[in-house]
């Protein structure tokens, strides 16, 4: 009981880094929509409000599982929002790029702290479905928990266009 107790500490102790990390990120995003709505020229504000509304819901997630959720939503929003860097008149702002440095580094540490989590949850699982684990498990209310995996939509590049062309291209969570 013990050991299972210290291994779901440990899962909480990395997920409150990440959560830590994720409310960075949080803290970075307005200030990188600010920069780029003056390029933008009102093509992206489905971008925007995606962002905002991933935003909330993060903030009102009361579960890790809400917060995962939330952070699920956001990627998708931030992967459009990081192939503007692309685009020249964007490089050459400098609070631009700044911005887009820190959040690029807080994306690297949520993908790194993430790998903890996920090593701490596979630990407090292995040891919850073994048998010694599975005979505490049932006096208990310690649980099997959910790995933190990247969305499926993470692994499509956005496309951005700032020709004057108004473009829509589906973000956020899909139904399929």
């Amino acid at each position: 009981y013990d050991r299972l107790i210290r291994l779901q500490e440990d899962v909480h102790r990395e997920w409150a880094q990440i959560d830590t990390l994720l409310q960075r990120r949080y803290d970075l995003i307005p200030n990188l929509v600010a920069t780029t709505k003056g390029y933008a020229f009102g093509m992206e504000k489905d971008l925007f409000t995606g962002i905002a509304e991933t935003m909330q819901g993060y903030k009102n997630a009361d579960s890790v599982d809400g917060k995962i959720a939330a952070a699920r939503a956001t990627d998708p929003y931030l992967q459009r929002m990081m192939a503007w860097r692309m685009y020249p008149q964007l490089r050459s702002d400098q609070h631009f790029s700044t911005v887009m440095a820190q959040l690029e580094k807080a994306e690297d540490q949520i993908a790194q702290q993430r790998m903890g989590y996920n090593a701490a949850v596979g630990e407090l699982n292995r040891e919850l479905k073994t048998v010694p684990g599975r005979v505490v498990d049932a006096f208990t209310d310690l649980r099997l928990t959910d790995y933190y995996e990247p969305g499926v939509q993470n692994q499509v590049l956005p496309q951005v266009d700032f020709s004057g062309q108004q473009q829509h291209v589906p973000v956020g969570p899909t139904s399929a």
